[in-house]
This record gives C-alpha cells, structure tokens and sequence, in this order.
C-alpha cells in the first residue's frame, strides 16, 4: 500500500510535469510602466506577444477558452486583448451579452497564465463615457487581484468634442 505521502509527492510531480515551465504571468508578475518600456515585478523589461479579438459584438465566436489557449499553445500568445465592442449592436444594446463575452476571454487568460487586455472599443467615446466609467468600475473590482489583467480606457475614439 502507498502512503498518503507517497501518493502527495506523486501527484505533485504529475501536477508539475504536466505544467511544465511558470506561465508568463507567473515569471513576470504585475506589469508596470518605467519611461517608455513594460516592465515586470523585478522592474526588467518585458517583451509580449500577443493578439487582439475582433470586436465582441460581431465576432463573439472566438470570445472562448479553447480559442485563448489555440493563441497561447499554437502561437504563442502571452497577451490577448477583448475588445468590448460599444456601438453596432455591442454593449450599449446588450451590456450583459457583451460583458460575458469579453469576462470569459479574461477567465480564460487568467487560468492560462497569459496577460489580457480589457479594452473599451468605441468610435464615439466621447459620448459614451458614464457607460465607459460604469464598466471599468466593475472590471476593475472584480479583476484588481489578477496581475494578469491591464485595462485600456480608450480605443478608437474618432470623435471629439
């Protein structure tokens, strides 16, 4: 009979073995600004590369775990970014639709260990800025403990006051 130890160190090691190296976020931490590079948790410089999803509203198909882990595993992705498509039929028609989508891309890259960008991808955000501050209010909250996840206020803006 193994012991509960024997049977511990054992699926540590499956646990490990199968993980690998630490994910990018897991290497680098909580990413910051120092002049005009990124830098990591020790304050190195940090390279990502990445892609961005399409808009929300129109290609929500690759909103989804299994296309954040594709980007990581097959071309190796340490970033994504989840537009949050505002106007044409994006969150100012259905906030909850919208926001589901671009909370699942984040749940997915913070399980995956990759950074993500959560992004307000709006054309006329001038005109959009209460409903702007309301969301990021509320990613904000719920993501402010993951160093995985950079918010990105504006994106896109065409029109000015």
């Amino acid at each position: 009979m193994i012991s509960p130890m024997a049977t511990l160190a054992i699926c540590l090691g499956l646990v490990l073995t199968a993980r690998g190296e630490p994910s990018v976020v897991e290497q680098h931490g909580r990413l910051g600004v120092q002049g005009n590079r990124i830098v990591d948790k020790n304050g190195q410089p940090v390279i990502l590369r990445g892609m961005a999803l399409y808009w929300s509203q129109w290609k929500g198909q690759f909103y989804n775990t299994n296309a954040v882990k594709w980007l990581r595993d097959d071309w190796h992705c340490t970033i994504v970014r989840a537009s949050m498509a505002v106007g044409s039929g994006g969150y100012l028609t259905d906030p909850e639709r919208e926001k589901a989508k671009v909370q699942t891309v984040v749940q997915a890259a913070i399980d995956l260990g990759i950074y993500v960008i959560i992004d307000w991808h709006d054309h006329n955000a001038f005109r959009n800025t209460a409903q702007a501050q309301a969301f990021f209010e509320e990613m904000a909250r719920t993501y402010h403990s993951y160093p995985n996840v950079i918010l990105r206020a504006l994106e896109r803006a065409v029109e000015q006051p």
